[in-house]
């Protein structure tokens, strides 16, 4: 049956139309066929690309931006250095023969651990290369591993490694070679050998967990040898019988290495007395690095023994590092830490550029900050600030942060970054527009600066200048000038204004509605205003070191907080008897339903005790109150551990009641009086004894029911 469309005007007309309907269709066919044979195209060319560099590198970097210049592996300089340009080598080395060459007869393996340019690479060459080493095993093989490994190059490069060493040939079909035929080629070649090989720079244990089945045991005293920056990484693999966390040159052994690099012009490679105080200033900022010791030497080696040059060195060291060819080395050996970051550590990471030079961390600081900055991922089961101290725990085991100072339950109390890395991470952080640092550096007027941090006395914060877009305002600065006050931050969310000149509370901080962080220690302000209940958002208050002796009836309102910090320091007390105090809490403290520390608090009177106690409470982290405190913070539910001060009570039992239980963790400080003990189920107690304080029956605490107990005598008056 025919069916015909209905008529749209003439038949000439129609044509027309159609005709020109069609073209358009062609027209755009023909446009997505250009662009798929485009794409097509660069396809072939970065396969092209991929197999040319594959017969060299088992990966490739990964980057966002096509490389002008071709890329090359910043480790390959650390596998030739002369013996000569090695200082500080002999101990380790000599001990890391021994327990290759030594020991039982069953596989195990080695880890030398350490940050990117200590010198594993070096050391484990050195070794490799020994003649001890040659000498006692019958196969050799050396892979240089990286984060995006692929798993049957692994395997090509470790059998190619053996049969190379071993003057044997290759076979041809290698490439073609699938992961199961390469296991199987590479355990039948080793048989009843005994092997030694060396995986340099693992960052994860999923690069030997893929490719451990190749290496068979054979009770022969074969070896593995393992380079990583990531510390855990040996716990994780087994048959592990040493770990060697390789540590930086002592002063001596850096300055012996630094002049030979330096003045490697001179007799003997002398410093000359005029350089001497300025090359020890450039040698500290290396802090015993042996790659930056090394390639820094070098660089001052190119140019004239004046100070004026050197110390354009010192005082611009970012700078040369970005941008000099000498440093480039350097640079992409301590960037490399960075880049293999996971996402959610990377803004972390960077955030520690807000902290000035050789400044300490406090753990507990950096946490709050990282949380307010919306750094820390929600997890399941856990609090944000147990997932931000995984946080920590994974960059100090990726040796990019130090311990300065563990506290007495193990955790990192105090850390700090390496210089250097430092530097790294201000390029990155100014690239990526994360921070800005006011510490000389003149800052545009029109430029988008999201966060602020004034490491000094700075003038280039002008008065007349605006922040439209600034969230985060960080001073470490006690001289820094606020006279000009904050009314050109209207979107800021963290503001930290420790030891800052303050005698009263600035009014205008009340506007900053977007506020979920606030600090003023150790500033003196004595007291906070009604106002304080607009900034609805405040999620931590920090008055620790304040003069504030009592909160105002407006905190009740601010719902959202997690955190008020405090304990007020008595100035006359501090000159003669140090001391510290609680403050007074309004009676609707209890709406703060959210609130998860909360600490020191004076309360005057405690139900269900027979005399007046002045005691002051530090409630910290929890899920539930004892009966015995007050009935406002009883309508607190998240309370789990507790802080807390007595001042005149003699029994402290008075303070607990039964349901010690309920708690995580207790401090009780005693400062006058005495106490009596008795049985106690909580789960860690300690005792902090102050002035004329005494136990009635020192024998008795050893009959408390607690797993961990700490008794701290700390009597000024005895």
């Amino acid at each position: 049956m025919l069916r015909f469309s209905p008529s749209h005007g003439s038949g000439f007309i129609h044509f027309l139309r159609k005709s020109y309907r069609s073209t358009r269709k062609l027209t755009a066919r023909h446009r997505l066929a250009a662009h798929l044979e485009s794409i097509k195209a660069r396809v072939r060319a970065i396969s092209e690309r991929r197999n040319a560099f594959s017969l060299n590198r088992i990966d490739m970097p990964s980057t966002s931006s096509a490389a002008v210049e071709k890329w090359h592996d910043p480790r390959i300089a650390s596998l030739y250095l002369d013996e000569a340009d090695v200082v500080g080598i002999e101990n380790p080395k000599r001990q890391l023969v021994s327990w290759l060459v030594e020991g039982e007869e069953k596989l195990s393996s080695i880890s030398v651990v350490g940050m990117g340019g200590l010198g594993k690479t070096t050391l484990v060459k050195k070794v490799y290369d020994s003649h001890p080493i040659r000498r006692s095993f019958d196969a050799h093989s050396w892979v240089t591993v990286s984060k995006s490994f692929a798993t049957a190059e692994l395997l090509r490069v470790a059998l190619q490694g053996f049969l190379v060493t071993a003057n044997e040939p290759v076979p041809d079909n290698l490439q073609s070679m699938t992961e199961f035929q390469l296991i199987d080629a590479l355990r039948n070649y080793l048989g009843r050998r005994r092997y030694v090989i060396v995986l340099d720079d693992v960052w994860n244990v999923n690069a030997w967990e893929t490719i451990k089945y190749a290496f068979p045991d054979c009770n022969c005293g074969s070896r593995i040898i393992f380079t990583t920056r990531i510390s855990n990484l040996a716990e994780s693999i087994e048959n592990t019988s040493h770990f060697y966390e390789l540590q930086p040159l002592p002063e001596n052994e850096a300055w012996t290495l630094f002049c030979m690099k330096a003045f490697r012009g001179e007799p003997k490679a002398v410093c000359p007395p005029e350089l001497e105080e300025m090359s020890r200033d450039i040698l500290r900022k290396c802090e015993g690095l042996p790659l930056a010791i090394v390639a820094i030497g070098g660089l001052l080696s190119k140019k004239k023994n004046e100070g004026l040059e050197w110390k354009k060195v010192r005082d611009c060291l970012a700078t040369e590092l970005k941008s000099n060819n000498d440093l480039g080395s350097l640079r992409r050996i301590l960037q490399l830490s960075y880049d293999n970051l996971p996402y959610y550590l990377k803004q972390c990471y960077l955030y520690l550029s807000v902290f000035p030079e050789d400044h300490l961390i406090k753990r507990m600081k950096l946490i709050r900050l990282w949380i307010v900055e919306r750094f820390v991922e929600e997890k399941q089961g856990f609090t944000m600030e147990e997932v931000a101290e995984e946080y920590l725990n994974e960059l100090v085991n990726r040796s990019l942060i130090q311990v300065a100072e563990m506290n007495h339950f193990n955790r990192v109390k105090t850390c700090r970054v390496h210089d250097l890395m430092r530097e790294i991470i201000l390029l990155k952080s100014r690239e990526e527009s994360l921070v800005m640092i006011a510490n000389g550096t003149r800052i545009s007027k029109n430029e988008k600066v999201r966060r602020l941090s004034i490491h000094e006395n700075s003038e280039e914060v002008q008065s007349d200048m605006r922040f439209p877009y600034l969230w985060s305002f960080l001073s470490f600065s006690s001289h820094h000038s606020f006279e000009h006050g904050f009314r050109n931050y209207k979107l800021l969310r963290v503001l930290n204004l420790d030891r800052a000149h303050f005698y009263s509370f600035p009014p205008e901080l009340v506007e900053l509605i977007h506020l979920r962080y606030l600090s003023l220690r150790w500033t003196m302000i004595r007291e906070l205003p009604e106002s304080i209940r607009k900034l609805k958002y405040l999620e931590i208050l920090d008055l620790k070191g304040s003069t504030v002796s009592s909160l105002p009836t407006g905190i009740t309102q601010l719902t959202c907080l997690r955190q008020l910090r405090h304990y007020r320091h008595s100035f006359w007390s501090s000159l003669f008897f140090p001391d510290t105090h609680g403050m007074r809490v309004p009676s609707g403290i209890g709406r703060l339903t959210s609130l998860q520390k909360l600490g020191s608090v004076e309360l005057p009177r405690l139900p269900h005790t027979q005399r007046n106690c002045r005691s002051s409470f530090s409630l910290v982290s929890a899920s539930r109150l004892p009966l015995c405190l007050s009935d406002p913070l009883k309508q607190i539910q998240k309370i789990k551990a507790l802080s807390a001060e007595s001042q005149g009570c003699r029994e402290w039992s008075y303070f607990f009641g039964s349901r010690m239980m309920s708690f995580w963790w207790i401090l009780f400080i005693v400062k006058v009086g005495s106490i009596s003990t008795g049985t106690v189920d909580g789960r860690i107690l300690v005792l902090n004894l102050k002035d004329h304080c005494t136990i009635r029956d020192p024998f008795s605490i050893a009959s408390l029911k607690v797993p961990w107990l700490s008794l701290i005598c700390q009597r000024r008056n005895s």
